[in-house]
């Protein structure tokens, strides 16, 4: 988006006014983080992909609109969103792939 730092602080600033969204967010990587149920893991990365393909309609119906605010809120609650989904599937993934031993290589 022209002119706007999503990244620093003006993108710090707007995500931090949305404290319920904030919350859910660290609840929801918590979870994540002291999971090991592969289901619950591939659950949530599917949940997540689906708010992340509703929120990208959401971003190109705030920009057909000239909702610049809107957009940027959305853009940076769709980065949330996406390392979510990301973080859920990542460890899924890495919880049902059996282990290496050390001394074993992949052909």
């Amino acid at each position: 988006m022209k002119g706007v730092d999503l990244e620093g602080e003006e993108g710090n600033k707007l995500a931090s006014s949305d404290s319920e969204f904030l919350m859910e967010v660290l609840e929801i990587r918590e979870m994540i983080e002291e999971s090991t149920d592969v289901q619950y893991l591939q659950q949530i990365a599917r949940q997540y992909e689906a708010r992340m393909r509703a929120m990208i309609n959401d971003v190109a119906r705030a920009f057909d609109t000239n909702d610049v605010e809107g957009a940027k809120i959305l853009t940076i609650r769709l980065k949330y969103i996406s390392r979510i989904q990301e973080e859920a599937s990542n460890k899924a993934e890495s919880l049902s792939s059996p282990s290496l031993n050390p001394s074993e290589t992949v052909p």
